[in-house]
């Protein structure tokens, strides 16, 4: 099994294609993302193009996605929300 292993990739979207692509022709099986794909430019595409490959990919939370996590939940406390959610579900 060919495993590919993506790291800090902080929304650099051409980079990550780049990426993609290689690991497409090399036959990779799975990818795993150890971490900061967000918290940068387009962090949105990337997660958005990350979750609609077809090759199964396994995340591993960076500093930069427990950063926008307890960012939100810090939000949500603020505002009096908190009892609505679980911090499983955010």
């Amino acid at each position: 099994m060919k495993i590919a292993a993506i790291y800090d990739i902080h929304g650099n979207l051409p980079a990550l294609e780049a990426v993609l692509n290689d690991t497409a022709r090399s036959g990779v099986d799975q990818i795993v993302v150890g971490g900061d794909v967000i918290l940068r430019p387009m962090s949105r595409e990337c997660m958005g193009k990350l979750l609609s490959i077809e090759i199964p990919v396994q995340f591993i939370k960076g500093n930069c996605e427990v950063a926008a996590f307890w960012k939100t939940w810090s939000l949500l406390v603020a505002f009096g929300f908190e009892s609505r959610f679980s911090l499983c579900e955010l």
